[in-house]
């Protein structure tokens, strides 16, 4: 989507971090500056996560419960939500979770993974 709300490209993509990387270059491909916005899920959210903000995407976290216009939508369909969200990050309105940084997920995982063997 580009600055006037134009939706330029609409695409599945595999939800790895090989597609990831694909997609970025896509959107690089239409403009150098890319922004995203993810809606947990489960735990791979943070890989991707990860690997757009190594590749200099402006990444933020959708707080679902917050995003009441998709949380309380009576269809709830990838594509619709991915439009949503895209109109919201484009009014810098999206309501955002918190997100530790790098460094301080890695002790996390760390302090987890130490916890499991105890």
């Amino acid at each position: 989507m580009n600055e006037h709300g134009t939706i330029l490209h609409e695409l599945k993509f595999e939800n790895t971090l090989e597609g990831a990387h694909s997609l970025v270059n896509l959107a690089r491909s239409v403009n150098p500056h890319v922004k995203a916005v993810l809606e947990p899920s489960a735990n791979y959210w943070l890989k991707i996560y990860d690997r757009l903000e190594d590749e200099g995407v402006e990444v933020k976290l959708s707080n679902p419960s917050r995003a009441k216009a998709i949380a309380e939508a009576r269809v709830k369909m990838d594509k619709i939500d991915a439009r949503m969200l895209a109109y919201l990050l484009r009014g810098d309105l999206v309501a955002e979770s918190y997100v530790p940084t790098k460094k301080n997920r890695e002790r996390r995982s760390l302090i987890r993974h130490r916890a499991s063997l105890m």
